[in-house]
């Protein structure tokens, strides 16, 4: 008998403890499930390091709900940690061997790796986040039904009081911010742009303006580390630009970032940009890249967007890498830095446009958090109704999930993609 009710059980598994953006879309996702009348449940992910657990404030009572057998298991993973994330700390879901299941996965790239694509294809729906996302999961393969499912985020008072002091920052000057997590890729974050463009516009004398870059998990790995000397080496000697390295407590981000007059985000490519959605939500300006997830919600009417050129992708995430032996032309954005420049300029010499930037932003906010889910649920529950169980394929990929990765392997397979990309990187300086 197919399942059909108006009404569902949505069990989500995800990093809900983490304050990574991706437990920051699960928690607004399943929200809004709740919302919408739909029982729920979840499955609390760990990240094996000190992302987890600094969110304490969503879902205590709902970690332990039971999943009803009926449920739709949301997997807000992507499928690069279905057999170790899931396959560690959820290994029930893994094992279920006939369960309707859907992904929500999150990507930066105009393509993904075809592990992903294989694995995605074993689900019973793929949800997409952006418009930017859903192009690059058709682009690559993805067969599986793709239903666009706009996220967004709570809006947060529009008169959060700033606390400069509390971050060190200066009273009377324009600050912009950049903020950035260093283990999401190093190139793709773009870390440099921002001090270069504000040294650019400004130079290292000016006293009314200042710049802060907001830098998360510079310590995971070799690469993380290295790129925070460099950061630190490369503004020491510019007192008007100051690095920030601690972990803000979920509950002060928004007195963090109602200290700052605008952010500045020159990624070379986002899957959605939560940063400058963020910033937006607090009515404030936003200087950005014009390319990837964050032109969900960018406009040249609520935003300062920077013309690009398309280059090659250079960086040596894992995932990132993977996605290169697949699709070996893919390429992101560079950012004119000149550009950028005389946006801040702006920005900083004209107080009302910015203020009417920041009010435009915090509309489009307002709008994408209220996005209608009407139209997706309804393809979910038909997709549901018409669901006859896992296939016998599904379920051959599925147990896969739960094969230990050969370590010895991956760190073979990383080396020989960071020695093409090293052998990249000298042809084209050629």
């Amino acid at each position: 008998m197919p399942f059909f009710c108006t009404s569902m059980h949505i069990h989500g598994v995800s990093y809900f403890s983490s304050d990574s953006g991706l437990a920051k879309s699960a928690r607004f996702a399943m929200e809004r499930f709740e919302a919408m009348g739909h029982q729920i449940s979840v499955t609390n992910l760990t990240t094996g390091d000190a992302r987890s657990s600094r969110n304490q404030q969503w879902g205590p009572l709902k970690r332990n709900a039971k999943r009803a057998r009926n449920a739709m298991d949301f997997l807000h993973v992507n499928p690069g940690e279905f057999s170790t994330s899931i396959a560690m700390d959820g290994p029930k879901v893994l094992s279920r061997k006939n369960a309707f299941m859907v992904c929500m996965p999150y990507c930066e790239l105009p393509r993904v790796p075809l592990r992903w694509v294989r694995r995605l294809n074993a689900l019973d729906a793929v949800l997409a986040p952006t418009a930017f996302i859903g192009a690059a999961l058709r682009d690559s393969g993805v067969t599986t039904p793709i239903i666009d499912m706009p996220v967004g985020i709570d809006l947060p008072p529009a008169d959060v009081l700033p606390d400069r002091a509390r971050f060190g920052m200066p009273e009377g000057r324009f600050v912009f911010m950049s903020g950035m997590d260093l283990s999401s890729g190093t190139r793709r974050k773009n870390p440099e742009a921002p001090v270069e463009t504000f040294l650019k516009a400004f130079g290292p004398e000016e006293g009314h303006v200042h710049l802060v870059v907001k830098v998360n998990n510079p310590e995971l790995t070799d690469e993380t580390k290295r790129k925070w000397v460099q950061l630190q080496e490369k503004t020491a000697a510019y007192p008007n630009i100051q690095l920030i390295r601690e972990a803000i407590p979920e509950a002060e981000l928004n007195t963090f970032f109602a200290s700052c007059d605008a952010c500045v985000s020159l990624h070379r490519s986002e899957g959605l940009g939560l940063v400058p959605l963020e910033m937006m939500a607090l009515g404030k300006p936003v200087i950005t890249t014009d390319w990837s997830g964050n032109m969900d919600y960018c406009t040249p009417e609520n935003a300062m967007l920077v013309p690009h050129v398309q280059i090659p992708v250079d960086d040596n995430h894992p995932v990132y890498m993977e996605t290169l032996e697949d699709f070996p032309d893919v390429t992101w954005a560079d950012p004119d830095i000149d550009a950028a420049a005389v946006c801040m300029e702006a920005l900083a010499q004209d107080p009302a446009r910015a203020a009417a930037l920041g009010k435009a932003g915090r509309r489009a906010v307002e709008s994408r958090r209220q996005a209608d889910w009407s139209g997706a649920m309804a393809e979910l529950a038909r997709l549901r109704a018409s669901w006859r169980g896992t296939t016998d394929a599904q379920r051959r990929v599925r147990e896969s999930w739960q094969q230990p990765q050969p370590t010895r392997i991956e760190l073979l397979k990383r080396a020989y993609y960071e020695a093409k990309i090293e052998l990249r990187r000298r042809v084209a300086g050629k």
